[in-house]
């Protein structure tokens, strides 16, 4: 019995491990990003594309890779109470910026301009302006439609399909 219970225990810690700094799925639970991503679309979330973090600080310790234009990043956003949503880089760091009723505005290096889906009163950079890189938490590469979705961005009708299909490329 204690053998089975120190294998379990190893078992969980892997699995924690493997969330905390290589992939985590993220449900969706708003309707911010339709018509891509649904409300209960579950979005696998890959934490090493960019580069190394220090799991719960958030600390890049080693960058590979830099966020692009069109990509579907996980950020943790600068709200309160703080919370990770589900965005698309809109610009990159050194293109220009106008903001209704701003001046024009160049993103300094580290700096990404993110936008929702959908032009609602979405958390995103025309709320909180442009983001810092560290908040920058990974790329979406995958989903896993809800049962309420289509594949293909959503009636919101109960699909006759079983969930239990493949997790689709969303980029």
């Amino acid at each position: 019995m204690g053998r089975r219970l120190r294998r379990l225990f190893w078992v969980i810690c892997a699995a924690f491990a493997l969330r905390a700094c290589v992939l985590e799925p993220v449900r969706m639970t708003d309707d911010s990003m339709v018509p891509r991503l649904n409300e209960g679309d579950i979005v696998f979330v890959s934490k090493v594309s960019y580069g190394l973090r220090v799991p719960g600080a958030g600390a890049l310790l080693l960058e590979w890779k830099q966020p692009q234009k069109g990509e579907l990043v996980l950020v943790a956003s600068m709200s309160d109470p703080p919370a990770t949503v589900l965005r698309r880089i809109a610009n990159v760091p050194g293109e220009q910026i106008q903001l209704p009723g701003k001046d024009p505005q160049i993103l300094k290096a580290d700096e990404y301009f993110l936008l929702a889906e959908t032009q609602a009163e979405a958390l995103d950079s025309r709320l909180f302006g442009p983001l810092a890189r560290r908040f920058i938490v990974g790329k979406a590469t995958h989903v896993w439609p809800s049962k309420t979705s289509s594949a293909s961005g959503g009636s919101g009708v109960e699909s006759s399909k079983s969930i239990w299909r493949l997790p689709q490329r969303i980029l």
